[in-house]
């Protein structure tokens, strides 16, 4: 299950992170993309909190407001409804939670 509108993925293998967000209308039709390849090994937490505030920041600028994060990453989700600032993604975290504000974040299990 996507949250509406647009989706996330990463993909990391042998020191690369490949990060995608699509923008979608109420159709379900495309209406932006990015991807983003980046020459790191960051632990998949790291990777996962990245790509998303780059899908937020893609969305931020087509001028888009999110209001939900859904992911399959749960340690993301986890620092994102506590206390973040002890964690070694405090700025990616605070990033984000300030593109979605009060919004919500969930975790999802893949299946």
């Amino acid at each position: 299950m996507m949250p509406p509108g647009w989706g996330l993925s990463v993909h990391r293998d042998e020191g690369f992170i490949n990060s995608g967000a699509v923008i979608r209308d109420e159709h379900g039709v495309v209406i932006a993309a990015q991807s983003k390849n980046m020459a790191e090994l960051f632990p998949i937490e790291t990777a996962w909190a990245i790509v998303i505030r780059e899908g937020l920041i893609s969305a931020k600028e087509y001028g888009f407001c999110i209001g939900m994060v859904e992911t399959n990453c749960l340690r993301v989700v986890q620092c994102l409804k506590a206390n973040f600032n002890l964690t070694p993604d405090e700025v990616i975290l605070s990033e984000i939670f300030s593109d979605v504000g009060y919004g919500s974040c969930c975790s999802l299990r893949e299946k």
